[in-house]
């Protein structure tokens, strides 16, 4: 063999070896990046409900598990009061913090108690995100429930359907109840632009409370016993014995509420609501703790806000709506995308 032969020859293998030698270092190096990546540390999310006997609460958990199993990293701890009480929830969101605590998310609703815990709980490092009625000036780190305004807007939608022939209608509100109930009635004004042919007689405010609201429905409706319906920016018609109720509406006279939780039910079943304004309540847990992992991964800035869009609950609609009530309270939640920027996001059905 010539010189160059044995040259070229020695050159081949060399430029194979190196090949090999490129290729097992490529290859390699997937895996000891891998193994050099520390483990996202285990953490956990503090869960507290206003109560256990609100009907809400089995949702928020079941869609809160739904999301903690999408990730290996993530613990729930979930506590509530026996019953519905701001004071005993507070206290058990104090006592639920530990080391472990990344985030709490806290079924809110408005009260004052729970507008000093969440200032509390955020002096002291702990991002809180609200689930259902917002604090806006507490400090939070974001919020999850719906859009007040247009649900709103949905009311005279629910009003102009509970109508029927009739063109009159009363409204119910409340002025110092709650920002929720301001932003309600805003919306309803804005909404009933598209039905100018509609005539409101009176307004009338029930400072939140049932008996007052009774009281109201029964005095009007012996003066205004043609009245077509009565719009109410809560569901504190719910909360009325459906006896005393029915006897306190002229025949022919319904209400359309803004609230779709169980206790509206028998009204939409038994003809007294014709129309009522609901979100999908199910995916408040998941959307929560889906901000409460991002807070702790740094990748969403405080203040983003995630609210469902309102639905028109109807006597024919309630069987598939208690169906996806039933599916909410098994965890049964699609994922959905959420968009990024800006802080305010409509949860897509």
């Amino acid at each position: 063999m010539s010189v160059q032969g044995v040259v070229a020859g020695r050159r081949t293998r060399l430029l194979v070896g190196v090949g090999l030698a490129s290729a097992l270092v490529s290859a390699a190096l997937p895996a000891a990046c891998q193994r050099s990546k520390p483990p996202t540390p285990s953490h956990t999310c503090l869960i507290v409900g206003i109560g256990e006997d609100d009907p809400l609460w089995p949702l928020i958990k079941a869609g809160a598990q739904c999301y903690a199993g999408t990730t290996r990293s993530l613990n729930l701890k979930m506590i509530a009061p026996a019953k519905s009480d701001p004071a005993a929830q507070a206290d058990l969101a104090r006592g639920g913090l530990d080391r472990t605590v990344t985030a709490v998310c806290l079924q809110s609703t408005g009260h004052a108690l729970t507008a000093q815990l969440v200032k509390d709980l955020t002096i002291g490092g702990t991002p809180v995100i609200l689930i259902g009625e917002d604090i806006p000036n507490s400090g939070r780190f974001g919020q999850v429930g719906w859009d007040d305004f247009e649900a709103g807007k949905s009311l005279a939608t629910a009003l102009s359907e509970s109508l029927g022939d009739r063109t009159t209608f009363m409204l119910i509100y409340a002025d110092r109840a709650g920002e929720i109930y301001l932003s309600r009635l805003n919306g309803f004004v804005v909404g009933m632009q598209d039905y100018t042919f509609l005539r409101e007689l009176h307004r009338f405010d029930c400072q939140a409370d049932p008996a007052e609201v009774l009281k109201i429905i029964a005095e009007q409706g012996r003066r205004y016993p043609r009245l077509g319906a009565w719009a109410c920016v809560g569901d504190w018609p719910a909360a009325i014995r459906i006896e005393d109720l029915r006897g306190g509406l002229p025949a022919g006279v319904g209400l359309a509420v803004i609230g779709g939780l169980p206790s509206v039910w028998p009204l939409l079943e038994q003809g007294l609501c014709p129309a009522a304004v609901a979100t999908d309540y199910g995916r408040w847990g998941y959307e929560a703790v889906s901000l409460s992992e991002l807070a702790f991964h740094r990748a969403v800035k405080p203040g983003e806000v995630r609210l469902t869009p309102p639905r028109i609950v109807r006597a024919r609609d309630l069987d598939q709506f208690k169906r996806d009530w039933a599916d909410w309270a098994e965890g049964k939640i699609t994922a959905s995308r959420v968009p990024g920027p800006p802080r305010v996001v409509s949860i897509p059905r």
